[in-house]
Formats: structure tokens, C-alpha cells, sequence
């Protein structure tokens, strides 16, 4: 699962919903896109979903705080970084491997 907070916060909200564990699971590793937004050299903790946003140069850093719009957002934070081609090489087989 990815999401900003998601095992801190919104972790606890899906565990309520009916059928958590048998047709929806959470796998121990989540990923937060605060991780590719930090700078080490400005940063003491995690940036926010707003400074996150701002880093990526979105038009607007506002924060919705719903579900709907605050996964599309993490989906546009994370996008970019699959498009790098080191992502890009990850997972790729060739001919030959694939059978």
C-alpha cells in the first residue's frame, strides 16, 4: 500500500472495513512518498503531504484530506519516479530469461 500516513493513520480506518483480510490486506512494507521528497539538508522529519506536493512543483499544495483526492495526490507524487529508468530496468527480463 502507498499513502501519506497510510500506516500510521488510514491503516486503522481500513481495518474497519468489512472484509479487511480476506479481500482487502495490508503487507508490513508501505510506501510514503514523503521518502522521495526529503531533503537532508532542510528536513528534521518527513515533509507533509503540502511540502511534498510544493517539491513536485504542483499547482496547487493544498491537502483535501480525503481519501479519493489524497490517493490521486500520491498517485502524482510517486508517477514521476517509476518513469525514471532505473525503475524502468526493475522487472525487465529479457527473451530469453522469460522462458
Amino acid at each position: 500500500m502507498a499513502g501519506k500516513n497510510i500506516a500510521s493513520f488510514d491503516l486503522g480506518f481500513l481495518r474497519e472495513l468489512p472484509g479487511y483480510g480476506t479481500l482487502v490486506r495490508a503487507e508490513p512494507a508501505m510506501l510514503d512518498p514523503a521518502a522521495f521528497y526529503l531533503n537532508w539538508k532542510k528536513d528534521s522529519r518527513l515533509p507533509t503531504m503540502s511540502i511534498c506536493k510544493a517539491r513536485a512543483k504542483f499547482d496547487d499544495n493544498t491537502v483535501a484530506h480525503e481519501a479519493v483526492a489524497d490517493a490521486l495526490d500520491v498517485i502524482q507524487l510517486l508517477r514521476p519516479f517509476y518513469e525514471l529508468p532505473v525503475y524502468q530496468q526493475v522487472g525487465a527480463r529479457s527473451a530469453e530469461e522469460a522462458q
